[in-house]
Order: C-alpha cells, then sequence, then structure tokens
C-alpha cells in the first residue's frame, strides 16, 4: 500500500503542472491498485485505491480533453469492480466493492452530465445502486435526454 500511496502521490505532485507525467504516475498507481485488489491485504484500501487511481486518470483525461479516453477508464473501473463483486461470496469483500461501484457510478453521471451522454453503458441500472438489498445486476437501463426509460 505504501507503494501505491507513493505513486498516486507522485501523480498528484505533478498535476496539472506537467499531464504526461501524472498519466504516467497514475497508470502505475492503477496496476499497483490492481495488485494490491487481487491479493486482498485490506479489501477497504485496495478497493479505494483502484477507484482513486482509475478516476485520477479519467480526470487526467479529461483535463486534456479527452473525454472518450475519460469515459473508458470509469467504465473499465465498473467493469472490473462487478466482475469481482459477481465473483466473490466474502459479505465484507461484496461490501467494499458495492462502495467502490457507487463512487464509481457516481462519477460516471457526473462525467455524463458534463459530456452530454445520455446513454448508460454501465451494466446496472441506477436503482440496483439505490438498494443495497438487491444485488443482482441482470439488466441494463438506457436513458435518453429527458431522463425517461426505453
Amino acid at each position: 500500500m505504501n507503494e501505491w500511496k507513493q505513486l498516486i502521490t507522485a501523480g498528484n505532485r505533478n498535476y496539472p503542472a506537467d499531464l504526461d507525467r501524472s498519466e504516467r504516475g497514475y497508470q502505475k498507481a492503477k496496476a499497483r491498485a490492481s495488485h494490491l485488489f487481487q491479493h486482498w491485504f485490506n479489501k477497504d484500501e485496495a478497493v479505494a485505491a483502484l477507484v482513486v487511481s482509475y478516476l485520477n486518470l479519467a480526470d487526467i483525461y479529461r483535463f486534456k480533453d479527452q473525454p472518450a479516453k475519460a469515459e473508458k477508464e470509469i467504465q473499465a473501473l465498473y467493469g472490473y469492480l462487478t466482475q469481482h463483486f459477481m465473483q466473490t461470496s466474502s459479505q465484507a469483500r461484496k461490501a467494499a466493492i458495492y462502495r467502490g461501484l457507487k463512487q464509481t457510478y457516481s462519477a460516471y453521471l457526473i462525467h455524463a452530465q458534463s459530456y452530454d451522454v445520455f446513454d448508460d453503458p454501465l451494466s446496472c441500472p441506477t436503482n440496483w445502486l439505490e438498494s443495497e438489498r438487491d444485488v443482482s445486476c441482470t439488466t441494463t437501463q438506457t436513458t435518453q435526454h429527458n431522463g425517461a426509460s426505453k
């Protein structure tokens, strides 16, 4: 975890003065966070490190006026967390991942609003995140500009 903290701090230190260095630092932090996540040294810290790494990288892309790349980072994080959520049987791990999914979904909604993205390409409907009891992820909801569901 200390190595991840050093990498993320280096990325933060360079932001926004040197975006390329920040981007490289965040990419390295993302790789380290993925390793931590897979080995579950501390479930809450591992999820938080993963979320921070991906979302910081998405912020870099938005700052560089590359919203499509930012969106891909958010979608990749959401997919990664969802996959692991579905594969784990540990309630403690599910709870940690669930918190990360909520943060990621919120980040996506902010991104979508900022860039007029009206389709919801994430694999779970909004109401899934509103009810912690219903953790099945079997439907997809697509939202139109006026907010009505298709």
